[in-house]
């Protein structure tokens, strides 16, 4: 979602600039300092210039966008600038180290090779470093976990011979939830022979309940679920 307003990025690079003080005001000048996620891409940039001596990681979680929806953003320099100014920038997967790479070619005209930016003097080095769950703890709960097991029997026996379509994600405008349930409202429209062959259970867990965009997503799925079989109605 490309939403540009001058007011609202002032306020992401004063809140940017607070958690700069806090950290300076902290630190001793060397440490490791690992910044996290699209709140804070300003950041590495402000550390850098008051903590040259500092090792300064930067991780994004969500997804980097392709070069040409990236530079649609007025502030697309600076958002690119503040990411350099860490020594190691992590993505979750290929792609998206691949769009943030393609990104920094064509709008900073840098350059670099495998991953590995010249910037401002130094080598900036991308790598992708998905982040895993430890699966030990669900197998063991399979195993073990009365509740679990109980839990399992219910959903058996409320499938019951249909397909099963299980989704699972927090109720977030960044994870397709809307648009999942209008393509299963799709399918079945344009696929009756499956009608009562298969179900979709769509575990959202509640995120941001104060953040408007969140509360109208909130209001779409809820609207949506509650349409008579996946209806023809429109939202």
């Amino acid at each position: 979602q490309v939403r540009y307003d001058e007011a609202e990025w002032e306020a992401y690079v004063q809140a940017n600039r607070r958690f700069c003080e806090v950290i300076v005001r902290e630190a001793r000048g060397d440490e490791c300092i690992w910044v996290h996620d699209y709140h804070l891409c300003l950041l590495p940039a402000m550390l850098r210039t008051s903590l040259p001596a500092a090792r300064i990681g930067f991780f994004l979680h969500t997804p980097f966008p392709p070069p040409e929806l990236f530079r649609i953003l007025p502030c697309r320099d600076a958002l690119l600038e503040g990411i350099l100014g860490a020594d190691v920038i992590g993505f979750q997967t290929f792609g998206y180290r691949q769009n943030f790479l393609g990104a920094a070619y064509r709008v900073l005209g840098l350059e670099g090779t495998t991953g590995v930016l010249a910037y401002a003097g130094r080598q900036v080095v991308s790598g992708i470093y998905p982040i895993s769950v430890d699966p030990a703890p669900f197998l063991e709960a399979l195993q073990v976990d009365p509740a679990t097991a109980m839990e399992l029997r219910q959903l058996e026996e409320s499938v019951g011979s249909r397909k099963l379509l299980l989704g699972m994600d927090r109720l977030d405008y960044s994870k397709g939830i809307p648009e999942r349930l209008r393509a299963y409202q799709w399918f079945l429209a344009e696929h009756p022979e499956w009608h009562e062959q298969v179900s979709l259970l769509q575990v959202s867990v509640s995120s941001r309940e104060k953040v408007l965009a969140y509360q109208e997503v909130r209001r779409e799925v809820d609207a949506r679920v509650l349409l008579p079989e996946f209806g023809d109605v429109e939202l």
